[in-house]
This record gives C-alpha cells, structure tokens and sequence, in this order.
C-alpha cells in the first residue's frame, strides 16, 4: 500500500495506523474463512462451488502482506516520531513523547494499585468454630495511611492528566510526512 505524499499531524497518524491495524484483522479472518473451499459433487461428476468466496486465498493474502508492510512503515514513523518530538513537560523538564508514553503507562500501574488499596474495606465479623467453643471476633484493618494513599492517588492523576494533555497537544501540533 503506497500513500500519498503529504504532511500529517501525528494525530492523523495514529488515526491511520488504527485503520490498518483494523484493515489487517478483517483480511485475517477472511484469510480464515479462505482456507477450504465447499463443493458438491454429483453422481454423474458434474462439480458445483458452493463456498461464497469471490476471491482466492492468494488474492486476500497479497492484500494483508500489503496492509501488514504499510503497518510496518507508519508505526516505525510514529516511534521514530515520538521518540524525536521533545514537547512534553514533565518536572519541569522536556521529555520525549515516547518517555511521556511509558511515564504514563507507569504511573496508570501505579494508580491501579493504590485504587485497589483503597477500595477495600475494614470489617469486624463475629467467629465461632463449633459447639462448645468461644467465640471471637476476626477483624480486618487497613495496613497503610488512607489519607496518604488517597494524596498519593491525586498526585498520580494530576500527573497523568498534565502528561496526557502534553501527549495530546504535541499530536496535534507535530506533522509528519507520508512516503
């Protein structure tokens, strides 16, 4: 797949790269569906198709090299891209759009476990082990500082937020062109 010489912003790059990653899984489930054939025979010899296929597994697998090379092509622009494109702040320094990527990927990591954290809830549940036995009580507690962690999570997705707003300006903003 060849395309047009033109300027695209990185936006419009990733938009395109998700078109063909789509284009490729619905010429590898045709691939799929390709792979045999259904014919009637009859008595007398006589062949007849009856599969719906209008094309040949040949033709539908020249198509996904195609897509797959063109795949190929716009992801290695957009990592070279990325890695290039110096517009994020992080700390108060520039990061490279492919380290404002990771950081985030990170940071959501970490958010999820602090989430996880804080959804649990303490109890106190009266226990008796059997007849004759005393009872007692089991009792689950936090085994941190909820206010720290809760402070913890707003830092967290404060700094996804300035990170995702960076990632989205320099998509906008930086251009990239097609061969």
């Amino acid at each position: 797949m060849t395309f047009e010489k033109k300027e695209v912003t990185l936006s419009e790059l990733l938009l395109l790269i998700e078109s063909h990653s789509k284009k490729k899984r619905e010429l590898s489930n045709d691939l799929y569906s390709l792979r045999t054939k259904e014919e009637i025979e009859e008595i007398d010899g006589r062949k007849t198709d009856v599969s719906f296929n209008k094309q040949t597994y040949k033709e539908v697998y020249d198509k996904y090299v195609e897509v797959c090379d063109s795949l190929v092509r716009l992801e290695l622009l957009k990592n070279e891209t990325n890695q290039k494109t110096f517009a994020v702040k992080s700390n108060g320094k520039n990061i490279s759009l492919t380290e404002a990527l990771l950081k985030v990927k990170s940071l959501r990591e970490r958010l999820t476990n602090i989430e996880n954290a804080l959804s649990l809830r303490e109890s106190k549940v009266r226990r008796n082990d059997g007849v004759g036995s005393q009872s007692y009580y089991k009792i689950t507690s936090y085994n941190f500082d909820k206010d720290e962690l809760s402070d913890i999570r707003e830092c967290l997705e404060n700094e996804i937020k300035e990170l995702e707003s960076g990632i989205q300006l320099a998509n906008s903003n930086t251009t990239v062109y097609l061969q």
